[in-house]
């Protein structure tokens, strides 16, 4: 008996030891690792087939009308 309770203190106390080491070395901020970036840009999807560029999509912010989408659309 008294051997496994020293053997969960033994391990409740190192886990508790390590769990503050990891919490002082893994959770600081670093403030300088942001960077500015340029505007984000609407997707452009481009078709090859044969060597050859087809069908050009391009991406909108709005809802678009189905029937306009479809017309687009080469098979």
């Amino acid at each position: 008996m008294k051997n496994k309770l020293l053997k969960l203190s033994v391990f409740l106390l190192s886990f508790l030891f390590f769990v503050f080491l990891f919490e002082k070395t893994l959770n600081h901020v670093r403030t300088d690792s942001t960077v500015q970036m340029e505007e984000a840009s609407l997707p452009l999807l481009t078709l090859v087939a044969d060597g050859r560029q087809m069908n050009t999509l391009h991406g909108y912010k709005k809802e678009m009308d189905t029937a306009h989408i479809r017309s687009t659309i080469f098979a």
